[in-house]
């Protein structure tokens, strides 16, 4: 309830009950003294009345009497009746029907002009103030009035009903009146306090009041504003330290997105823990390394809720209390970790003490980032290192090891070709033959490893090569080893060189077939294309997303024991027997597949078996396949030009052109054979010159003969020269290029070829 309203009620009803008071008190008093004045005012009256009377008695005039009688009831309503009598004589009455007789018997009065009251009742029983005044004359004249005590009170109630009125005209007026006045008088510095103070509550504090009313309630504004004034210093200062404070918190909370930002974005995997080794927060790298959805899932963890193994987990704890015991950071930590996915990761860790105020360790800071890769790309830097070196030696020893290879398969050649079939002589030419084949192959896996030897890339679809593959294993293959295909011939094509792809294939079902060679088996070839994303390469190196074939060669053997797994693509490591394996073959297909882009892998189950799994970039063309065929071109009868510094390979060769039905002139030496052929340059129609000889190479000797006469076709032989690359020799117009060792049919038909003009 508002304050003016209580004023207001107060006053009112304060008001009232005094009015109230006052009427009641009044009524009262009328009710007690309205009689009495009547009979004093009755009395004074009928005394004057006397006076008067005597005048009209002395003169007998009854007449004016009677009138002067009747004008006194008129003026007066409570006069009930008037009479004068003499000696019992009545002179005159106001009564309509006679004096009545007990009022002559109420007494003598014997002092005149004193008025006696006497209560008579009247005929009808109301009470009457008799009232009696003897006259000064005539002697025994008395006036007698009649009072009636029914009008007196009937005026009396008239003049109640008018106080009554009166009394409710000021209780409706005067109260109300009073209180409103009152009300506002007293509220209206009161609401202008209230307001003031509110608006000072609403934190206006700047705001005075501004009141004059001289008592308390100016006292009570002074302290107001003074208080006022204080609330909006001491408001002024907090709110600066408020700004100061909101100014720091922000600064805090932008410096602190900073560091969760510098934190959870640097690739490096970075945590801290209590002195117990319990988790207190992390970086995003170090939650995605445990497999945990935001850093802060780590808190209140241990090792133990991680998904590292126990080993791990026992060797962490053990450096952080030697961390947290000697207070001594320990840096560059090569520690084993096991991913949540499962993958052990190789990992560089740093820990820091983390100091109280007072110097006590109160925790560790940790810090590790994964060195997987780099191990890998280190023992890939070895591996490379090891062919490099490989390929050194390849390249040194290449040329003088293909003559000598060169002169074996010729000569083994030559000799099988002069002795009957069924000659115990010829089975071991053969088996010479084979033997210098094989070293052949070696030589040139050795090259291809190094990346040394000649290589043609051009579109091929490998499912052929798969499939020509798989069906020369058939018939060298015992039967107790299945082979089942699952090749798609629309597979695709992939760049690369013919004779390395057949090497990748023949490599690797050899080796299974090596695997399944005691109690047989099946050898599973599976292509197809594959299209791999960026999650399928895990497990992969050195690849992009994209087109690949995808070739399987899985056996049911014996498997490779998982601690030699990681060693088998190194050169000339092997698990086979002696004399069965040369460790070359995987180190060739890993080579070739990486120089190819793609990359090769392995799973093996010792007793269980081996899959070996290789990705090639697929070539998205419409290059048409192409059909590539071998064939025995025939011999001639043209003449040959044969060209060598080694007597023994001048004389195979030679011999081998002969056989074939060519007519040579065999010369030793660069210098001379240029020096027959400006003179007789018509008379060759095929020159076959080695590229290595001394005071002029072969390349050399042949840029000289074509400047001498340009339609000179040549042949070009090496062993291994750096020099020397097939768009090299074709630029300078040289028909062919042959490696050594050259096998007799090889000789023939690239002899025939070039002459006929059909070389490629």
């Amino acid at each position: 309830m508002k304050f003016a309203t209580k004023i207001f009620i107060t006053v009112f009803l304060s008001t009232a009950l005094i009015i109230s008071g006052m009427v009641i008190a009044a009524h009262f008093w009328i009710s007690n003294h309205h009689m009495q004045t009547h009979l004093r005012f009755a009395r004074m009256l009928a005394r004057l009345a006397a006076l008067k009377s005597e005048n009209y008695i002395l003169r007998n005039d009854r007449v004016e009497l009677y009138r002067f009688y009747q004008s006194i009831l008129q003026v007066n309503p409570s006069v009930d009746y008037i009479f004068a009598e003499k000696a019992a004589e009545i002179l005159v009455h106001t009564f309509e029907t006679g004096v009545p007789k007990g009022l002559l018997r109420l007494g003598a009065i014997n002092t005149p002009d004193t008025a006696i009251i006497t209560p008579v009742a009247n005929n009808q029983g109301d009470l009457i103030y008799h009232i009696r005044v003897k006259l000064g004359a005539p002697a025994e004249t008395i006036l007698h009035f009649g009072l009636s005590d029914k009008k007196i009170r009937a005026e009396l109630h008239s003049y109640r009903m008018l106080m009554l009125i009166v009394g409710i005209i000021m209780l409706a007026t005067v109260p109300v009146g009073l209180a409103l006045f009152l009300s506002r008088f007293i509220s209206k510095p009161l609401y202008a306090l209230k307001n003031g103070v509110k608006r000072i509550g609403r934190g206006e504090l700047d705001y005075r009041l501004a009141l004059t009313t001289g008592d308390e309630i100016e006292q009570l504004v002074h302290e107001i504003n003074t208080m006022a004034a204080k609330l909006e210093k001491a408001r002024n200062g907090l709110q600066a330290e408020i700004d100061e404070r909101k100014q720091a918190e922000r600064e805090l909370a932008n410096q602190t997105e900073l560091l969760n930002n510098i934190l959870n974005n640097v690739p490096h995997h970075i945590f801290w823990k209590d002195r117990e080794s319990i988790f207190m927060g992390c970086n995003a790298a170090f939650a995605r390394m445990a497999g945990l959805t935001t850093p802060a899932e780590v808190v209140g963890k241990s090792d133990d809720d991680l998904p590292w193994e126990k080993t791990e987990s026992d060797a962490y704890r053990q450096i952080d209390r030697q961390i947290v015991e000697t207070g001594t950071a320990m840096v560059d930590i090569e520690e084993v970790l096991t991913r949540a996915d499962g993958q052990k990761k190789t990992v560089i860790t740093s820990k820091v003490p983390l100091h109280e105020p007072k110097g006590n360790v109160s925790g560790i800071l940790g810090i590790f980032y994964d060195i997987t890769e780099r191990k890998r790309m280190e023992e890939t830097i070895k591996q490379t290192q090891k062919m490099e070196a490989i390929g050194t030696l390849a390249g040194g020893i290449a040329h003088d090891f293909n003559n000598i290879l060169g002169s074996i398969i010729g000569y083994s050649e030559l000799a099988i070709d002069d002795i009957a079939c069924d000659d115990r002589t010829c089975g071991y030419l053969q088996q010479v033959l084979k033997s210098a084949m094989r070293a052949k192959d070696l030589v040139r896996q050795i090259l291809t490893f190094s990346r040394k030897s000649r290589e043609e890339r051009k579109p091929i679809p490998l499912a052929a090569i798969v499939k020509e593959e798989a069906k020369l294993l058939r018939s060298t293959l015992p039967s107790t080893i299945e082979i089942r295909q699952h090749i798609d011939d629309n597979a695709g094509m992939v760049n690369a060189d013919l004779t390395q792809m057949h090497q990748i294939v023949m490599n690797l079902c050899t080796n299974a077939a090596h695997a399944m060679s005691v109690g047989g088996g099946v050898l599973d070839i599976t292509l197809a294309p594959i299209d791999l994303t960026p999650e399928q390469l895990e497990g992969y190196h050195g690849v992009s997303p994209g087109p690949f074939l995808e070739l399987k060669i899985a056996d049911t053997g014996t498997g490779i024991h998982p601690a030699v797994i990681h060693r088998i693509f190194e050169p000339f490591f092997t698990t086979k027997e002696k004399e069965k394996g040369t460790g070359m073959g995987l180190a060739v297909v890993h080579g070739i597949v990486k120089d190819h882009g793609g990359d090769i892998t392995v799973q093996s189950h010792p007793g269980q078996g081996t899959s070996f799994t290789v990705i090639l970039p697929r070539v998205v063309s419409d290059t048409e396949k192409k059909v590539f065929q071998s064939y025995t071109a025939p011999g001639g009868n043209e003449r040959v030009l044969l060209i060598d510094d080694e007597t023994t390979l001048l004389n195979l060769g030679k011999s081998m052109l002969e056989s074939m039905g060519y007519q040579v002139t065999a010369v030793n030496g660069s210098l001379e054979a240029l020096e027959i052929f400006q003179h007789a340059a018509d008379a060759f129609d095929l020159v076959i010159t080695d590229q290595t000889m001394p005071h002029m190479t072969g390349y050399h000797l042949a840029r000289r003969m074509m400047a001498i006469h340009p339609s000179t076709r040549i042949i070009l032989c090496t062993g291994y020269s750096d020099a020397i690359t097939p768009e090299k020799v074709s630029a300078a117009g040289i028909r062919a290029l042959l490696f050594k060792p050259i096998s007799k049919n090889e000789l023939g038909r690239t002899a025939r070829d070039v002459i006929d003009g059909n070389e490629k």
